[in-house]
């Protein structure tokens, strides 16, 4: 298992998906089940409707894992921070070791004034593997 070390700002609305730094590596040729836990942050600044979304993504082989894909934080008020941890897990197949990372991006109705992936005190992003075959 890893922590993401510090709160990770996404850098801009409607862009793409980003590298949030944390990461698992898995080690090996198998079968996994790789998971993730992302703490997001969210505040809409004039219109509802923004959050955060985020997805494993195959650095090793510049692709995203497929359906790895969730909704975290949602401002569904103007002016309120909105915090979210999401829960996914997906079973991966490799043919050689490969480095799965942790990605965010911020999708905003207008803008937002926190966009973020945290990791504090009260409560960790994390990223682990167990594998399976």
């Amino acid at each position: 298992e890893t922590t993401l070390g510090a709160t990770y700002t996404i850098s801009a609305d409607n862009g793409a998906y980003e590298d949030t730094g944390l990461s698992v590596t898995l080690p090996s040729a198998g079968t996994f089940l790789v998971w993730y836990q992302a703490r997001s942050n969210i505040n809409s600044t004039t219109t509802a409707g923004s959050y955060i979304l985020t997805e494993m993504y195959n650095s090793t082989d510049a692709a995203a894992v497929s359906n790895s894909e969730q909704i975290g934080a949602y401002g569904s008020v103007v002016a309120a921070s909105f915090y979210q941890t999401s829960f996914v897990q997906k079973i991966i197949t490799v043919a050689a070791s490969k480095v799965i990372k942790l990605y965010a991006k911020s999708v905003a109705v207008v803008t937002t004034l926190i966009r973020t992936i945290n990791s504090d005190a009260n409560g960790r992003s994390r990223m682990g593997y167990v594998q399976i075959a």
